[in-house]
């Protein structure tokens, strides 16, 4: 059995001249990133293999978690996963060595609710604003398999519904 976690990377500064690619996390992304981190580090799942569009944004979401989950796995850049297709991030995930059993992918909208559309096999979802993370299970031994198996949703966060006192 395969999972996979989703990440929307967290709330960005839409108001800076710095290029898309550049642009950093505003307050509330920096102030989620901690609140999205301690969530997975008390649900207890820890990913051994994490990609990461390279924006910035993205991947100070990915550090910033993974900090404040105290993981410290290697975060690996993706430059596909930057606004790509969702097909690149499908591409991705069946590209992870078959001796991972859990790994993580920080993107970004809409190819990640895409993503999560066709991981879950579903036409419809839940609105997946900034910094929303999605477990998602596959029967799967291969990630080259992930989509052609059952797969399952087990959590799905936001971090505007997490309290400081839920995750502190």
């Amino acid at each position: 059995m395969k999972s996979l976690l989703i990440c929307r990377h967290a709330k960005s500064d839409q108001h800076t001249l710095l290029p898309d690619i550049e642009r950093p996390l505003n307050p509330r992304g920096k102030r989620d990133i901690k609140r999205m981190g301690l969530a997975l580090a008390q649900y207890g799942w820890q990913p051994e293999w994490v990609l990461t569009s390279p924006a910035t944004r993205a991947l100070d979401t990915a550090q910033g978690v993974m900090k404040y989950a105290k993981y410290d796995t290697e975060i690996l850049l993706e430059p596909n996963l930057y606004f790509k297709s969702a097909q690149a991030y499908i591409d991705a995930i069946e590209q992870i060595p078959d001796d991972i059993q859990q790994a993580a992918i920080f993107g970004h909208n809409p190819m990640i609710t895409e993503t999560i559309f066709a991981l879950l096999k579903i036409t419809t979802a839940p609105r997946v604003p900034t910094g929303t993370m999605a477990l998602i299970e596959s029967q799967a031994n291969h990630w080259a398999q992930f989509l052609q198996f059952p797969t399952q949703l087990i959590f799905f966060q936001i971090p505007a519904l997490l309290s400081a006192s839920d995750v502190e």
